[in-house]
């Protein structure tokens, strides 16, 4: 390889970085914005940083509940549960929004799953207080 190819790959790798970077300040610069957040946490799933991934789809979901679409935050983190095992944190928001929109049965199935990934992780007392909001949501529909 020539001393050009050489670096041009360095650009090419370090454009790379500095894009997700950039994009990364837009969000910063811009929290309001749901889909630049929405971007850069389809951007870090791709590269396999799902934990970050996570975080910023949580920041998109935020963004479209205060812009006045709860129903779209629903949509954001119910599909980012299929990136992989979702983080406490999604599903606890996940739950919420369900309550706001007065969908129990939603709701009491994304608590369910939150007890499990926090027995899972030994957190046993924040599963407790789970089941005990399962338990006040009552019975059926």
């Amino acid at each position: 390889m020539g001393l050009f190819g050489l670096f041009s790959g360095q650009q090419k790798t370090s454009g790379r970085t500095d894009g997700l970077s950039a994009l990364r300040q837009k969000v910063e610069d811009n929290p309001k914005d749901a889909r630049l957040a929405q971007d850069l946490a389809m951007q870090l799933k791709a590269k396999g940083q799902l934990a970050e991934a996570f975080e910023y789809v949580r920041r998109a979901a935020q963004a479209h509940k205060e812009g006045g679409f709860l129903q779209k935050s629903v949509a954001v983190l119910k599909s980012a549960t299929a990136w992989g095992p979702p983080p406490p944190e999604l599903l606890e928001d996940l739950a919420g929004f369900h309550l706001e929109l007065k969908h129990k049965e939603d709701a009491r199935e994304t608590l369910v799953k939150l007890r499990s990934v926090l027995r899972e992780a030994g957190r046993h007392a924040e599963a407790e207080d789970v089941g005990r909001r399962i338990s006040e949501l009552g019975p059926g529909r």
